[in-house]
């Protein structure tokens, strides 16, 4: 008698055969899950973040697998098989959810002489479906101090701190180094971090430039924090991808030419449900959107509408930058929703055209491509906004057009309160790069008016920090405020600093 007659007794043979039909069709069925939920994943933000969370937990897990556990159990946080979940005294519930994975086998050699390596589905438990459901592991909890070291560590440039840089956290390729503005707390610190440090791998080690790498850096960012429980609730996702645009950069008499591409983009199929404006205001001082947001669509108008109302609830500031964009909608269209829009708004920045697109409004004695520029009629056009919208002041940046490299820039800072018009020095520039422009000088204004700054001041450092981004090669002003500053105090001579 065999020992191994023990096992007899009725019990069905093993079918071999039977038993490789039932994994093969599992794993086709795996399969057909992966593109299933991808497909899910393009076409819904809550689809896609549910699975960064899963890669976060998972991060040894293939890219297939994390996948796999997102369609099946996102809630798992301990997966294992029967027999290694046995061999821990632990046992798997008879009623268990099992969780379908994909587990590599043997190297074979396809037809046309490359080699492979195949796959075979395997079963796996989460932690919560067993005797041990209990116990669960919790996350080990690191201190934001290690957090920020092991990215230090992780990072192949080094870290150059920086007083007043415009965003909180930059990769810089050519100088193969990543700027991190002082004074950010500390979970703003750590996720800049994450970001930039996953652009300068991109960069270093699959040579992406930053406009390839951008999303996936977000990407990396986002599981990162969401795995150490640094907070990511503020994060909405959703349409079909990010908005681009392409410019085609002018040369001498040629301007520039910019695309828009942004249908069925993330913020061009915003819902007003997405934002809860109340938290979203909590501690904050300034609420800052331009025209080009609201010509994405009436849902983006009504987002902006509420944004507004819910600003005002909370007494924060709102600055709006009317940014006409005729490819987007007509001035029609940009009339009725910026008259709605304008009534909240405590601080608007136009230029020597958009006054006029969006609300008939138009500087007299003026040739903005002759580059004639008249201030009195400039007085006049910041007057008129402020008595229709009652705003608090008014900002108009005056560009002088030359040429597509030669610009003359200044602008004019109107103050209700005391009545005062305060213009600029004008800059002559030579442009590297103007996009941004416009936007740098809406950053300089606000930084200005924040920390204090008088009419003359503001208007003085916002042209300036504009002009130097007009420098700037990218959509970003790279410029520190003592970089604005001396600028602004004068001294333009562009000598090198040793």
């Amino acid at each position: 008698m065999s020992i191994y007659d023990v096992f007899s007794g009725g019990s069905k043979p093993f079918d071999k055969e039977q038993w490789a039909a039932q994994k093969q069709a599992q794993r086709k069925e795996a399969y057909e899950l992966i593109d299933n939920t991808c497909s899910e994943m393009m076409s819904s933000g809550d689809s896609f973040r549910q699975y960064l969370d899963v890669q976060g937990r998972f991060d040894r897990y293939s890219v297939n697998n994390a996948i796999l556990v997102s369609a099946q159990m996102p809630e798992a946080t301990q997966l294992k098989e029967k027999a290694a979940w046995k061999q821990s005294r632990v046992y798997v519930n008879k009623d268990a959810q099992k969780v379908v994975i994909l587990e590599p086998s043997k190297e074979y050699t396809r037809e046309d002489g490359s080699k492979a390596v195949g796959y075979n589905a395997k079963e796996v438990y989460d932690i919560s479906e067993t005797s041990a459901k209990d116990r669960q592991e919790a996350q080990e909890k690191k201190s934001m101090r290690e957090l920020v070291s092991a990215l230090i560590d992780a990072s192949p440039v080094p870290f150059v701190p920086v007083a007043g840089l415009e965003m909180p956290a930059y990769y810089d390729s050519e100088q193969q180094s990543i700027f991190i503005r002082t004074g950010l707390n500390e979970e703003q610190l750590f996720v800049s971090m994450a970001k930039e440090v996953s652009a300068a791998v991109f960069d270093f080690k699959h040579n992406e430039s930053r406009e390839a790498s951008e999303f996936k850096s977000y990407c990396v960012a986002y599981m990162a924090s969401s795995r150490y429980g640094v907070d990511t609730s503020m994060i909405t996702r959703g349409g079909d991808r990010v908005g681009i645009y392409y410019n085609e950069k002018g040369a001498s008499q040629r301007g520039s030419v910019c695309i828009y591409d942004r249908a069925n983009s993330a913020i061009q199929l915003a819902q007003p449900s997405d934002f809860d404006w109340d938290k979203i205001f909590e501690g904050v001082d300034w609420f800052h959107f331009t025209g080009i947001t609201p010509a994405l669509g009436e849902n983006v108008v009504e987002i902006c509408r509420e944004a507004c109302k819910a600003a005002k609830a909370h007494g924060v500031k709102i600055s709006c930058d009317l940014n006409y964009r005729g490819k987007l909608w007509t001035r029609e269209q940009a009339r009725a929703a910026m008259t709605d829009l304008c009534q909240y708004v405590d601080v608007c920045i136009s230029n020597e055209e958009d006054a006029k697109d969006v609300f008939g409004i138009e500087a007299e004695a003026t040739d903005i491509y002759g580059g004639k520029l008249n201030a009195e009629g400039y007085k006049s056009v910041a007057k008129q906004l402020a008595d229709k919208f009652h705003f608090e002041k008014v900002a108009i940046t005056l560009r002088e057009s030359h040429s597509a490299f030669d610009n003359g820039w200044s602008a004019m800072l109107y103050d209700v309160a005391s009545n005062e018009y305060c213009f600029s020095k004008k800059y002559d520039l030579h442009i590297i790069d103007r996009v941004g422009g416009g936007d740098s000088f809406g950053g300089g204004l606000i930084y200005s008016l924040l920390t204090g700054k008088s009419t003359q001041e503001a208007v003085e450092f916002a042209v300036a920090a504009s002009a130097l981004k007009h420098s700037i090669e990218g959509d970003y002003n790279m410029m520190t405020v003592s970089e604005v500053e001396k600028l602004a105090g004068g001294d333009g001579s562009g000598r090198i600093q040793r």
